[in-house]
């Protein structure tokens, strides 16, 4: 399943939209919420995109071209998305370790 889905968001065989540029798009299996399988997939922009580029209307129309894609690829899971900046992803992934470590001490806390 992987394989295919690396092939079916390889960026040169994608027609994306050109505003705003995708330097990358990056995905990983997740199970949701409800225990579904299910993709995050994150789709890189560059950290010097104009905030008008950024609007949250072209940047869901990738998004939602990225999804169709995937649907018409034959990939049932879903796909949660979220478009950010190299910068923005780096911040994200460091406020999430901050909050598991968090989560971490909290729970050995609780066990001692």
């Amino acid at each position: 399943m992987h394989i295919s889905l690396e092939s079916t968001l390889d960026l040169n065989k994608l027609d994306l939209p050109p505003v705003p540029k995708v330097d990358a798009i990056e995905w990983q299996p997740i199970v949701d919420h409800v225990g579904d399988d299910a993709y995050e997939i994150t789709i890189i922009i560059p950290d010097d995109t104009p905030e008008p580029d950024r609007k949250r209307r072209l940047t869901r129309a990738i998004e939602n071209q990225v999804r169709e894609v995937l649907r018409n690829a034959g990939i049932s899971e879903f796909a949660y998305t979220r478009t950010l900046t190299r910068k923005d992803l780096r911040e994200a992934e460091k406020d999430a370790a901050a909050e598991a470590a968090e989560e971490d001490e909290l729970r050995e806390k609780q066990e001692r």
